[in-house]
């Protein structure tokens, strides 16, 4: 995509870490309200998805390192991150709020991982 609001970090962001719209709607519910331990059931509101799947997305993200997950209160918060980041994630709440429709696209437009490895295990190889 040549848009130029898409740079680099935000292209990365999308192409790389995150893997479909509920999961960004979670991760920009916790970006939202940035170094606040929030927990699942204020997140889902936020986001407006169920409690299960929110939770779901929060631990994924956590192991990614998106967000930090605070056993003792059962709660997840988004810590300040590098620059770069945390402005893509800037650009990709404007992008929702905005454009939705051209993030969905770049959602679906992505080159998918999956199928590539599919694809390499059929290729025939010389020994």
């Amino acid at each position: 995509m040549t848009d130029p609001e898409f740079t680099r970090e935000l292209r990365d962001l999308i192409d790389h870490h995150l893997g479909s719209i509920d999961e960004i709607e979670v991760l920009l519910a916790a970006f939202a309200r940035r170094g606040e331990p929030l927990s699942a059931s204020t997140v889902a509101a936020a986001a407006q998805k169920p409690e299960s799947l929110a939770r779901e997305h929060l631990q994924e993200l956590a192991g990614r390192g998106f967000l930090v997950h605070h056993e003792t209160e059962n709660a997840f918060s988004y810590p300040l991150r590098t620059a770069d980041v945390d402005q893509a994630i800037e650009q990709l709440s404007r992008m929702y709020h905005q454009r939705p429709v051209t993030l969905i696209k770049a959602l679906y437009d992505r080159p998918s991982t999956a199928v590539l490895s599919f694809a390499d295990a059929f290729r025939l190889r010389r020994d």
